[in-house]
């Protein structure tokens, strides 16, 4: 996250690589890359726009590109604690490696976020978004997940979480809706 004028404006960015083999099976395989960009991020009303880049074998995703901007609705936000409920629109284009042409969609966001510190550097979080399309509320992505980050010192941390995502309109051939990932991982802060 950059924040340099945290009262104006916060800009943050994440990059997931996942790779997982079950009984010599690969079971995962995808990278994503997030960046958000909030305007005056403690305000009860305040702008965003995000962008999310994914690509997963598994999943038969060659690329998803979605595109977005909204509100959040912000009940409570400091330091240690938030709660926000976020709107939106997003715009799609998905390429899946089953299909010749690419999708496009417009989808309806809404994301409830919680941040809770337990004690200083022991955060817990839970997050939950849903995205159905603005043609058809079948066709939704939805996503929960929920993390314990420990702090080991001040650049030095770790993180359980586990994650559930729904693709209600998965490619053909793939065989379930549901996504789930039981998470621990060392983090590196610079």
């Amino acid at each position: 996250a950059v924040n340099t004028r945290p009262e104006s404006y916060t800009i943050d960015s994440k990059l997931e690589v996942r790779y997982g083999e079950s009984n010599g099976v690969q079971a995962a395989r995808s990278a994503t890359f997030r960046l958000r960009y909030d305007r005056t991020p403690r305000a009860l009303v305040a702008p965003f726009l995000g962008l999310d880049v994914d690509h997963d074998r598994i999943r038969k995703i060659d690329g998803r590109v979605a595109g977005g901007a909204g509100v959040n609705i912000n009940f409570d936000y400091s330091d240690t604690q938030r709660t926000t409920l976020a709107l939106g629109l997003v715009e799609e284009y998905e390429q899946r490696s089953t299909e010749t042409t690419a999708l496009t969609d417009t989808r309806f966001h809404s994301r409830f976020a919680l941040l809770r510190t337990i004690r200083p550097g022991v955060v817990f979080e839970l997050n939950g978004k849903y995205q159905p399309s603005t043609a058809e509320f079948s066709d939704y992505l939805a996503k929960a997940d929920v993390s314990l980050r420990i702090a080991l010192t001040t650049k030095l941390g770790f993180r359980t979480s586990y994650a559930w995502s729904r693709d209600a309109t998965p490619a053909p051939g793939v065989l379930s809706k549901d996504d789930r990932t039981l998470t621990t991982a060392l983090l590196i802060q610079w």
